[in-house]
């Protein structure tokens, strides 16, 4: 109970401290995995798991226009992200997973004469992996993970169309390598139905764009960083099968 108060002491700290960052980080969208892949319970000794995760979101700019009249800048952005997860058990404690993300991002914004122009691309994410350890007896009805790795930049970060370099909120990688934390408590309430609450944080780092000044050989560097980033939730899941099964939960970022 003692180290379970201080984790949850620690997710709050942790969140507090983090609060600016995650607004950084939350503008423009930048393509990182979703946080229900990361966050998970370890994986029994022995065994291998397949998990395919689906995201979508969609972000408005503040500034809208009449349905005569579409005001300069307005800007919409979606984005679909499918990740295909495998983990396997080293030991009934000791789990390992890796996380493949495929992207695919669109943009729209109304330029200065009125006309709306949308841009998109498709392409492998930030791969990311982590190891995981259960500091709880496996197979009882209290499971409490913990976890940590990393997110590699092995998605593209300056994707091109036809008309120039893509913005960061349509590149399917963000150039950069992360060290993920993670935690996640769980207690079965009922034989079908689990609750749970954790957390991931992610300490981003920074890109670096070169680039060559036309005509000629000098060079600018251009770094980037979008800021730590926290994500946290709660939930409940039922399960009439082992399966199969659902999850309804709540998340802030």
């Amino acid at each position: 109970m003692l180290r379970s108060a201080a984790w949850v002491l620690a997710g709050i700290l942790l969140s507090a401290a983090s609060i600016g960052e995650t607004w950084a980080q939350s503008c423009c969208s930048p393509a990182t995995t979703p946080t229900g892949a990361i966050a998970h319970p370890g994986v029994r000794g022995g065994s291998f798991e397949l998990g395919l995760y689906a995201q979508h979101y969609s972000l408005a700019g503040g500034r809208r226009g009449t349905e005569d009249f579409d005001f300069p800048g307005d800007r919409q952005a979606n984005a679909q992200i499918m990740v295909f997860a495998g983990r396997v058990g080293i030991t009934d404690r000791l789990s390992a997973s890796l996380l493949v993300p495929l992207n695919r991002r669109e943009r729209s914004d109304v330029a200065f004469d009125g006309v709306r122009v949308s841009r998109t691309y498709s392409g492998l994410g930030d791969i990311a992996a982590l190891g995981y350890l259960r500091l709880t007896k496996p197979l009882s009805r209290t499971e409490w993970t913990v976890g940590g790795g990393v997110k590699l930049a092995t998605g593209k970060s300056r994707a091109e169309d036809d008309t120039g370099e893509l913005p960061e909120e349509l590149q399917p990688g963000t150039g950069a390598n992360d060290a993920l934390i993670t935690s996640l408590f769980s207690h079965a309430i009922s034989a079908n139905f689990t609750g749970s609450a954790g957390f991931t944080w992610r300490l981003t780092g920074t890109l670096t764009k070169i680039d060559e000044l036309p005509n000629s050989d000098e060079e600018v560097v251009r770094q980037f960083s979008f800021g730590n980033e926290l994500l946290y939730g709660i939930g409940v899941a039922w399960t009439p099968d082992y399966r199969w099964g659902f999850h309804l939960g709540l998340e802030g970022r």
